[in-house]
């Protein structure tokens, strides 16, 4: 399940929709980003990271010119 913007709406989609699936979670502030990975996984959740340093990446992505933006491989804490 793919969450894009992991600060506050984002957080709770994940929380109410994601548990036992495996959680990658994209945002353009890496401070944002790694704390609400860490919130998750502290909960429970398997999740992995994507810092958007480009918005177009998921654009680029749906438009299929690229597979997959790249991200950090997914644990489980």
């Amino acid at each position: 399940m793919v969450i894009i913007g992991s600060d506050g709406i984002g957080e709770a989609i994940a929380r109410r929709q994601g548990f036992g699936r495996k959680l990658l979670l994209a945002d353009c502030n890496a401070a944002v980003l790694q704390a609400a990975a860490q919130r998750l996984a502290d909960a429970g959740f398997v999740t992995g990271t994507d810092l958007l340093i480009d918005g177009g990446v998921i654009a680029a992505m749906f438009a299929g010119k690229i597979r997959q933006p790249g991200c950090t491989s997914f644990s489980r804490s």
